[in-house]
């Protein structure tokens, strides 16, 4: 099961809840807990999104070799500046 599907299970059994409950705060406090779980989720897929790009770019090429020179040659430089 995706993340997306639970978030979607989970959202129709919270309104399902706060239809038999009618408290407003209780209600405005699930409402905007779910928003913050929504953004989380969003966030979640789009870097899996990303993560899938990466490997697919990486398979069959020098992509993934360059990528990890690029990102750790800044790291090797630290404190030569110094002396």
């Amino acid at each position: 099961m995706s993340l997306r599907s639970l978030l979607d299970t989970l959202e129709s059994e919270i309104e399902e809840c706060l239809v038999d409950d009618q408290n407003d705060n209780e209600i405005s406090y699930a409402q905007e807990t779910l928003g913050k779980i929504v953004s989380i989720v969003d966030d979640i897929e789009r870097w899996n999104n990303q993560v899938k790009d990466v490997i697919e770019k990486a398979q069959g090429s020098d992509y993934l070799e360059d990528l990890v020179e690029e990102l750790t040659e800044p790291v090797e430089n630290i404190g030569s500046e110094v002396y």
